[in-house]
């Protein structure tokens, strides 16, 4: 598997893989990436997408959150294709993510979870 940075060229593939519906998340996340905000990351086996995920640098959208967290990036939109759900994908992606803001300087990293996930709470926290 490897996990790097989003590129113009995966949009249409990643659309395909995991369509987003009409709503050009991908292409918007890859924007937001060209802009320094967040960095895009993609999962590829056999050179098909496989996940997703973004690293927002500036943190949580939710302001309390960022107040109270600072210097504190998120991950958000983890998202993996079904057919390769339990091979290891997920935490592929977040521990990629970390290296990453590691590597950028930061002690922390966060990441959320809807109540109505049981299978991303587990995963998280089973990864700490």
């Amino acid at each position: 598997m490897l996990i790097r940075a989003c590129s113009a060229g995966d949009v249409d593939l990643l659309e395909e893989r995991m369509p987003s519906r009409g709503s050009n998340l991908h292409a918007r996340h890859l924007a937001r990436q060209e802009t320094g905000a967040q960095l895009y990351l993609i999962a590829l086996e056999d050179h098909l997408p496989a996940g997703s995920c973004v690293l927002r640098w500036e943190g949580w959208l939710e302001l309390e959150i960022r107040t109270a967290l600072p210097d504190c990036p998120e991950i958000t939109n983890l998202h993996v294709v079904a057919e390769v759900r339990g091979r290891g994908v997920g935490t592929a992606l977040i521990t990629a993510a970390e290296d990453r803001a590691r590597t950028a300087g930061y002690q922390r990293i966060g990441i959320g979870v809807a109540d109505d996930n049981p299978d991303a709470t587990r995963l998280y926290l089973r990864l700490g």
